[in-house]
């Protein structure tokens, strides 16, 4: 990826003046994915839910969502670890 910030000799980020529009464009798909992974690991886990009150749980279907639970849980903690993301 190609960043569109860097450090000044202050220490502080800055950004090109003339790649603002590409810098909003990434920051605002960027926002979408923080906020929508809370709401897929809500359905994901009702998802487990009635697999497992249908006695699903070795099923190949249940494994997966497990699978993509776990990776999404994991990428939204270590984004609120960076603080880019609310806990």
């Amino acid at each position: 990826m190609e960043r569109l910030t860097r450090k000044n000799a202050a220490g502080t980020w800055e950004l090109d003046p003339d790649r603002l529009p590409e810098a909003a464009e990434r920051l605002a798909r960027y926002e979408c994915f923080v906020q929508e992974l809370p709401r897929e690991l809500e359905q994901i886990s009702a998802e487990l839910e009635e697999l497992r009150a249908a006695g699903k749980e070795k099923t190949v279907k249940f494994r997966e969502l497990m699978a993509k639970k776990l990776t999404d849980r994991s990428l939204l903690l270590r984004l609120e670890e960076a603080g880019l993301a609310e806990p």
